[in-house]
């Protein structure tokens, strides 16, 4: 089996996968190799499932308790409910 027909895993942050995300939306968004369909729409509409199905899937374990500890520890109140909301978003 070659290496374009193996599977691959990889280890990403979320931000990662959010990066990549937005730049494979950025490129296809009026691109006729896309718009074509063939192998490459294939290929990217692939890569969108997966992505996202692993953000789909994450089952965040932030808290409102850990927003407690983390202000605890001395981080900024702001950041710590953002990582919570953050968290949550991902989860639906």
């Amino acid at each position: 089996m070659s290496f374009e027909e193996s599977v691959h895993n990889v280890t990403l942050t979320g931000n990662e996968i959010s990066t990549i995300l937005y730049c494979l939306e950025g490129y296809i968004d009026g691109n006729d190799d896309y718009n074509q369909g063939g192998n490459f729409s294939l290929d990217v509409d692939n890569i969108f499932s997966a992505l996202e199905s692993v953000c789909d899937n994450y089952q965040g374990n932030f808290t409102a308790n850990d927003v407690q500890k983390c202000i605890t520890n001395g981080t900024d109140y702001r950041e710590c409910v953002d990582h919570l909301v953050d968290s949550m978003e991902c989860a639906n």
